[in-house]
């Protein structure tokens, strides 16, 4: 190994960081037979305009992932077949997407998959359907069925990244409504809660569910199934997030007004003017629809090398990474360029890896600290900087073999207990494959921090408790470092 020398100057690993464009808009539906308006307006509720349709608008969603976005607008007559249509957001080049429906209630979009989920509602004979969101009527698949008499499907929420859909069921009692989680293939039903009073609209953000019910604006534990009120009273109908500011918008249908709060239900507003009949909402970004996360970033030097590395858990409308370089002394001004591009996987919701290799000429003077940074890009155009830096020290012309770990460690982490972060350490001798994963005290998986090849070296990791779906509840949790020729595992202990 005397001319193979490896350091590894940095490991920036961090946890759901997701590509965001600013929420900017509302859009929302006045269920009205002769003033059929899809209204709008910008996030405080200035600007507010409308253009109508031809059938009673419903159920919206706003697909921000093309350009330009396109709305999703559930058409339902007082008599007659209902449709779902796609426009823009002004309400211009308006196409059928699916026809031929019976009273379509709410919709949901999954721009992971380029799905839509509909809700098929008849108030004794119930469906939940879903289908491709980009041609007409094309793979229509049932995803759910419900027959019982005075029961009515009222809202669906959607986590792509989990393929997990959930729902509210309304009764004409408490005791006969619920709400209900599946996978977003129609499989693992489950009832969550047994008895909730007159629930609307749910939606899913952040690890938990937000419904309007009869006792007001609520947040719900999807883990626990613990409830709390947000806004007491509140008359939720339709119900969005704003994934920007975390803020919760609804259309209070006794106020016949869009309503807004934080995410704790405090700072209530109104928003809208009044409009009798109003029904739906969204807003244009919610990243629970589309996240493109990176889990990893590393930057290794192998002799004349710098190696990149970098992983994504889920990727929407990917078309690769520009990869740049900035070359400088500490402290001098940085001067950034385009040193090569990877193609991207396009849409994908399982985890992804890359790799890129900067050959240098360590004769030049030119090279002192060099750092490295990723341009996502669409396939629109649109692109994102990550503002995590990868910084590699070339200063150095010889390394010694004893600064490469002499074997595969795990270290304690700290602080322990934590929350809802820890940090610890894991060294590798020798260039080789490693996973860790994340168990529960009864072994049951949680969740995988690292996956794929690393270069030898000592890597530093990050565990963040929030990051979970559904989130995890207090206790002992154990990580677990595989590599090639050898397994261990430690113990942590979260406590709330």
């Amino acid at each position: 190994m005397k001319n193979l020398f490896i350091i590894l100057l940095l490991v920036a690993l961090f946890q759901s960081i997701i590509i965001s464009q600013p929420c900017s808009g509302l859009y929302y539906t006045r269920y009205h037979e002769y003033q059929r308006y899809v209204l709008s307006c910008a996030l405080d509720g200035t600007g507010e305009s409308y253009f109508t349709t031809d059938i009673r608008p419903e159920g919206i969603a706003v697909d921000w992932s093309v350009s330009p976005k396109k709305l999703y607008i559930g058409l339902v007559p007082s008599s007659g077949d209902s449709k779902i249509i796609r426009c823009n957001l002004d309400g211009t080049s308006q196409e059928d997407v699916l026809t031929g429906l019976t009273g379509t209630g709410d919709i949901e979009l999954d721009l992971i998959n380029r799905k839509i989920f509909y809700i098929h509602d008849t108030y004794t004979d119930d469906y939940i359907y879903k289908a491709d969101m980009d041609g007409l009527n094309s793979n229509i698949t049932q995803v759910y069925h419900f027959t019982t008499d005075n029961n009515v499907l009222w809202g669906i929420a959607l986590d792509a990244s989990s393929g997990t859909l959930w729902m509210t069921r309304r009764g004409s009692t408490c005791n006969s409504s619920s709400v209900v989680r599946m996978t977003t293939s129609g499989s693992s039903y489950l009832r969550l809660e047994n008895s909730i009073c007159n629930p609307h609209d749910i939606e899913y953000y952040d690890g938990w569910l937000y419904l309007g019910t009869g006792d007001g604006l609520e947040r719900m534990d999807p883990g626990s199934d613990a409830r709390t009120v947000l806004v007491s009273g509140a008359k939720v109908g339709g119900l969005a997030i704003d994934g920007s500011n975390d803020d919760i918008f609804w259309v209070d249908y006794i106020a016949s007004k869009v309503k807004r709060c934080n995410l704790d239900g405090s700072g209530e507003t109104d928003i809208s003017g009044v409009y009798s009949s109003m029904s739906m909402i969204d807003t244009d970004y919610n990243p629970e629809a589309m996240p493109v996360e990176i889990t990893s970033f590393t930057a290794a030097r192998n002799d004349d090398r710098v190696m990149l590395n970098w992983a994504t858990a889920t990727e929407v409308n990917n078309y690769g990474f520009q990869v740049e370089r900035a070359s400088s002394p500490p402290g001098s001004h940085e001067v950034w360029e385009k040193i090569g591009f990877v193609q991207g996987h396009g849409n994908s919701n399982s985890p992804k890896e890359y790799e890129f290799i900067d050959n240098l000429n360590l004769n030049s003077d030119l090279y002192h600290y060099l750092k490295y940074r990723l341009k996502q890009i669409d396939t629109d155009g649109s692109f994102t900087y990550y503002d995590h830096i990868a910084e590699v020290d070339m200063s150095a012309t010889e390394v010694e073999d004893e600064n490469i770990p002499v074997e595969i460690d795990l270290s304690h982490n700290f602080p322990n207990p934590f929350n809802p972060t820890t940090q610890f350490s894991y060294s590798v001798d020798s260039p080789q494959n490693v996973k860790i994963s994340i168990y529960n005290n009864l072994g049951e998986f949680i969740t995988t921090l690292v996956q794929g090849h690393r270069h030898a070296g000592v890597h530093s990791v990050e565990f963040d408790a929030l990051s979970i779906n559904g989130r995890i509840a207090s206790g002992v949790y154990f990580y677990k470092l595989s590599t090639e020729s050898k397994t261990i595992t430690k113990k942590m202990v979260l406590a709330k």
